[in-house]
């Protein structure tokens, strides 16, 4: 039976994510953090943009969780591993997700699972690419209110993403969202649920856009179209109440399980590249 449900909810999270259920409108705190540039603004606007409240973060290592609807975690660092400080509080944030937070993470390093909650067994290779391909066309990040992304969009950035994951080494009920060109075995952007909440990671240098860096088209649709569309996808999330399709008594409880989601959580230096 625990089996069968485990099961049961992260087909049911897979589905519903990769659709794309229509986000409802209302503000949620969002927290953000950037490693190794503890004093960066520059996502706030991408925030205060999506209708959200942004919280910066500038000591990690005393920030409540629970205060905040999202977290937005930013690894600037493009050659070393997360800081002390903040890998100490990841098992904090493991706890957090686990009772229904959403934390969407950008790493530049690209080396260090330890960084992804839940992500212990996924297996990451650094890798500095020009080509992002879409691995889940209709999913809420590739479709959004706000601009599509194609296999395109987010090409020729200096650089596009720094690395990749392994798909065989995501957790059950992972979703690949977009891929180092059309190779579907790795993924340089996935998100998959954990417990009653979400994890979203991707080795898109998101914080490196936002900050100005390589300006010209190309960074606006990391900004404009791919961050405003993370954005649209924490709402989705936070927001989930899919409808019940005839549920056995299992599928019942992980409904349950996922509208949860919602409302648990509606109350609530920078290295070139």
């Amino acid at each position: 039976m625990a089996q069968t449900f485990r099961n049961c909810i992260c087909s049911f999270a897979a589905l519903m994510f990769v659709i794309g259920a229509p986000a409802i409108s209302s503000a949620s705190l969002v927290a953000y953090f950037t490693d190794f540039n503890v004093n960066s603004t520059s996502p706030a606007a991408l925030i205060t943009n999506s209708g959200d409240t942004p919280v910066h973060i500038t000591d990690i290592s005393t920030f409540a969780f629970d205060s905040a609807s999202v977290f937005m975690l930013y690894e600037s660092h493009n050659a070393a591993p997360p800081s002390s400080a903040l890998l100490a509080r990841i098992p904090d944030l493991t706890t957090w997700v686990e009772g229904g937070g959403i934390v969407m993470i950008h790493d530049r390093s690209a080396l260090d699972n330890d960084l992804i909650p839940g992500g212990s067994g996924i297996s990451l290779t650094r890798s500095l690419g020009t080509d992002l391909d879409v691995a889940a066309p209709v999913s809420a990040l590739s479709n959004a209110l706000l601009g599509s992304i194609n296999n395109s969009t987010l090409d020729g950035g200096a650089y596009s993403d720094d690395g990749y994951a392994d798909v065989s080494t995501l957790p059950l009920g992972a979703i690949n969202f977009l891929s180092p060109g059309p190779d579907l075995t790795k993924s340089s952007a996935f998100g998959f649920p954990l417990g009653l909440g979400y994890v979203y990671y991707s080795t898109i240098p998101l914080d490196f856009y936002l900050s100005g860096g390589d300006p010209g088209s190309v960074a606006d649709n990391f900004t404009q179209t791919y961050g405003a569309n993370v954005s649209q996808l924490a709402a989705t999330l936070l927001n989930a109440e899919p409808p019940v399709p005839e549920p056995t008594a299992v599928c019942t409880l992980a409904f349950m399980g996922l509208t949860a989601i919602g409302r648990r959580c509606r109350g609530g230096a920078m290295l070139d590249k």
